[in-house]
């Protein structure tokens, strides 16, 4: 009896750990299917920041981190932004070098023919400009800079032929450092709104 008590316990043993064995390879599998690519570019007027370039990389990293969280993997920063600038110079879509740095406003058919350029579903576009700065002196906190900017967020469905989102965000950014802090605070409090998961189910 405390034979066959010993094999039953031995068996339930193997079973259990077999169940979780497979339930942890299941997980990894899970963790290792590769993310769907998914183009974004960045729009930045140049006026109001003393670095564009530097914040419209910061912007695509914040960006990256929120749509990895939604099992999406951006095409690289440098490629996007390099196609972008080549599709609107081909097209005609500005007429000099200041019209390039202020962006465009892209349509359907930019839209999809960017998805079709980096192979993608989906297309964000993130354009956001500077509508006002100033400078304010505080008794107890010094000089303070305030920064506000609107930001137009698009996501494109090239399948579907149909924006998930076209809309302006508005924020404020504080500091009592350099524009760009506070540009920087503007950016992260605008993407605090954006729910990519729920967008690109």
């Amino acid at each position: 009896m405390k034979r066959f008590l010993l094999l039953l316990a031995m068996l339930a043993t193997f079973i259990i750990g077999s169940t979780t064995t497979a339930s942890a390879a299941e997980k990894i599998e899970l963790d290792m299917t590769p993310r769907e690519p998914i183009a974004v570019f960045i729009q930045l007027d140049p006026k109001g920041v003393g670095k564009p370039l530097e914040i419209s990389e910061e912007m695509y990293g914040k960006i990256k981190e929120k749509l990895n969280s939604a099992h999406k993997e951006p095409i690289p920063y440098t490629k996007a932004q390099k196609d972008l600038k080549i599709y609107i110079r081909d097209n005609d879509l500005n007429g000099n070098q200041r019209d390039q740095d202020d962006g465009v406003i892209l349509r359907s058919k930019d839209f999809k023919a960017l998805a079709e350029k980096e192979q993608t579903r989906y297309v964000i576009s993130i354009a956001t400009r500077v509508t006002s700065s100033e400078v304010k002196l505080n008794f107890w906190t010094g000089i303070r800079k305030n920064l506000t900017i609107v930001t137009n967020v698009v996501i494109y469905d090239a399948e579907a032929n149909d924006y998930l989102i076209d809309e302006d965000f508005s924020s404020v950014g504080r500091t009592s450092g350099s524009y760009d802090r506070a540009f920087h605070r503007a950016i992260e409090d605008i993407l605090t709104k954006i729910d990519f998961n729920t967008m690109l189910t």
